[in-house]
């Protein structure tokens, strides 16, 4: 946890670090000679030393978000999300609000435009009571729009759902969606507790919503919008990818309209495709379980 809270450090840049020096702790008590030769910044080299130097704080911290019922997970624990595990830059710890269940392998990400249409919303809502009742879960960002719709039609309908934040884990966007979704789910960050979101982080973000998942589902997205980000970053982790098919040309669709030839299936704007997806991504995620073999049945 010191090692990963360093100013500036990222997922894949960690694991290269305990790569070459055998563990986090070694990598965290290298010297700055050491650091310096694998290619780590001036910048970074500082603040390794200086979070080496406050593990008592560290330890504080986890004592603190212990008292506040927030798990602390790495890669090395058997409670880690195995999807999430299987992308390259999976982040080496989560900070975790509500509870993961064995059962939240089998989920689906739901996507689209913070400034989404009226249609867009009703279908986000619908969409996402559609997979849980089929027993998926259905992740999300927490951001407002589709994310908040995806998110609530899931509970409404006594389903699960998962929120991958853009900030930390003691101050989500949304709070009042987030107590919601920690007592039906799970809120989960790789970030400092106490971060702030940011589009950068927004960004960051969509790569757990995706890595969480078997499938994303794209409902709006604008040419460049984090949607369009997130279906394509499902893509690049082997995801299947599934693109609402509007008929009209609103700016909110175009992102549609650019991926929708590249996605596993695109699916008219209603429901009637649910069962289908289920069907893709079922049999996506035994590939996934047995390529890696790091499922166990469900």
């Amino acid at each position: 946890m010191a090692l990963w809270l360093s100013g500036g450090m990222t997922a894949r840049f960690f694991h290269k670090l305990v790569s070459v020096f055998g563990s986090a702790e070694n990598a965290l008590m290298a010297s700055k000679e050491s650091l310096t030769e694998v290619g780590v910044t001036p910048e970074l080299i500082e603040s390794i030393c200086t979070r080496r130097e406050q593990l008592h704080e560290i330890e504080t911290m986890l004592n603190e978000l212990g008292s506040m019922d927030v798990s602390v997970m790495t890669l090395q624990d058997d409670t880690y999300p195995r999807n999430l595990r299987l992308i390259d830059d999976a982040p080496p710890v989560i900070f975790v609000r509500g509870q993961i269940f064995p059962s939240d392998e089998r989920a689906v990400a739901i996507v689209g435009s913070r400034m989404a249409t009226h249609d867009g919303l009703n279908l986000a809502r619908r969409l996402a009571i559609a997979f849980a009742k089929l027993g998926w879960t259905v992740v999300s960002g927490l951001a407002s729009g589709i994310d908040t719709e995806a998110h609530t039609g899931a509970i409404d309908c006594g389903g699960r759902t998962i929120a991958a934040l853009g900030s930390g884990i003691l101050v989500p966007e949304n709070p009042q969606l987030a107590l919601r979704i920690e007592r039906s789910g799970a809120l989960l960050s790789e970030l400092h507790p106490t971060a702030s979101v940011s589009v950068k982080n927004w960004l960051a973000r969509n790569r757990l919503v995706t890595g969480l998942s078997v499938g994303t589902l794209m409902v709006e997205g604008a040419e460049r919008s984090g949607s369009v980000h997130a279906a394509t970053t499902a893509l690049k982790q082997g995801r299947l990818l599934f693109v609402v098919s509007w008929d009209d040309d609103i700016p909110v669709h175009i992102g549609n309209q650019i991926l929708k030839e590249r996605a596993t299936l695109s699916i008219p704007p209603d429901e009637s495709a649910v069962e289908e997806m289920c069907m893709l991504m079922e049999q996506h995620f035994q590939v996934m379980r047995d390529s890696r073999g790091c499922f166990t049945e469900l």
